[in-house]
């Protein structure tokens, strides 16, 4: 990958994580703000995830997503 699509991908999953946090907090600030953005945004950032962090905070959103639906 070049260098600008590297980044491109580490400010997709930058995005996920601070839209993550809006739906965890149910911030007043999370706009249109919704799992699957955050899943999308999150996969597309998967190109470079040596130790497998990124995976896991996926794992983490699904979670997240199912235990939001019970609620």
């Amino acid at each position: 990958l070049n260098m600008r699509m590297r980044l491109l991908l580490l400010l997709a999953f930058a995005a996920a994580v601070a839209m993550y946090g809006q739906l965890l907090r149910n911030s007043e600030f999370r706009g249109d703000a919704s799992w699957d953005k955050v899943l999308s945004l999150a996969e597309a950032g998967l190109a470079d995830d040596p130790d497998g962090q990124r995976h896991e905070f996926i794992a983490l959103v699904r979670m997240a997503q199912i235990l939001d639906s019970h609620r």
